[in-house]
């Protein structure tokens, strides 16, 4: 589990690199009048859950269906007057920097 916590500021989570061993990881994510990006591999499965309060949460990115059998990545999302996006990224975008991959999940889009 990663606990991610942004006030009046700004964080990056990048999975595109991580090995996940267990089925399943818990992203809590809360951002306070501040922004949260998570970056994962278009190929997980991928599960957005949480809330907004005067703030939103997205999904961008490809709408690739997952692989079987693969993680689980479980994504807890708590804007309070802020903003949380989840950027699902196509293969191509592993070794590139992110505004790059930005650019290339929102064509797969």
């Amino acid at each position: 589990q990663l606990t991610a916590v942004a006030v009046m500021g700004g964080n990056d989570i990048d999975l595109r690199h991580a090995e996940i061993d267990a089925d399943e990881v818990t992203i809590v994510a809360i951002a306070l009048m501040g922004g949260i990006d998570i970056y994962v591999p278009d190929a997980v499965d991928l599960e957005i859950g949480g809330f907004a309060f005067m703030g939103g949460t997205g999904e961008k990115g490809s709408s690739r269906a997952p692989r079987p059998g693969g993680p689980r990545i479980r994504i807890l999302a708590y804007p309070v007057m802020g903003g949380i996006d989840i950027w699902r990224l196509p293969e191509e975008a592993k070794g590139l920097p992110l505004d790059q991959a930005r650019k290339l999940a929102k064509a797969a889009h």
